[in-house]
């Protein structure tokens, strides 16, 4: 959720993703404020990915 885990996280100077699994997913990276996070995903494997820089 971006509300909940994206922005209070950058807050904290943390590096974060939003998942886009389930409908709530998907709802929530809609938002204006999913922009926020340094990627938008759609399943764990891109995350694996993206940790490792190849994504």
């Amino acid at each position: 959720r971006v509300d909940n885990d994206v922005l209070p996280a950058r807050r904290a100077g943390m590096r974060t993703v939003l998942l886009r699994r389930g409908i709530y997913g998907y709802r929530h990276a809609a938002t204006e404020d999913a922009a926020r996070a340094d990627a938008v995903l759609d399943d764990l494997h891109q995350l694996a990915d993206w940790i490792a820089g190849r994504g």
